[in-house]
């Protein structure tokens, strides 16, 4: 009786491939979301530094025209800067940004607003589903003119 109680104890054959078929679908969960929200951050973080380059742009932008240089347009240079960063886009559609100049007054001076808005983001590896990130990127920066 002994002997067959020590056969069935012994007999380990496959133990580690059930382990495994357990514990796979958790290690890739946490795999594919680190993947899913690094792509995520990196989005996010291109759209903000890109919307802040955009405004930057703008406000060095030379709005006088001198013997050696024509008059550039804030808006123009800000749109330019903003496509040039925003290398996580294919194309910048005209419906998702706003440059917008804010004239001065007598609280502020005059600045200039670049808002990115309802921007799609596209998932990497789709793993995590529409309601675990968002499905839109929004970013906004005002800088003030020199």
């Amino acid at each position: 009786m002994l002997k067959a109680f020590d056969h069935t104890l012994g007999n380990q054959r496959g133990v580690a491939a059930l382990e495994f078929a357990l514990v796979a679908p958790i290690l890739l969960l946490i795999v594919f979301a680190t993947i899913e929200y690094g792509w995520y951050l990196t989005n996010w973080t291109v759209l903000t530094n890109a919307v802040a380059e955009g405004a930057r742009a703008g406000v060095k932008a030379r709005e006088w025209e001198s013997d050696t240089h024509a008059a550039e347009d804030p808006k123009e240079f800000a749109e330019q800067a903003l496509a040039e960063a925003l290398w996580t886009v294919e194309a910048l559609a005209d419906e998702n940004f706003d440059i917008e100049i804010i004239e001065a007054d007598s609280t502020a001076p005059r600045r200039l607003r670049v808002t990115v808005m309802d921007l799609p983001y596209r998932a990497i590896t789709g793993y995590l589903g529409k309601t675990m990130l968002p499905t839109v990127l929004a970013a906004n920066a005002i800088m003030a003119f020199p």
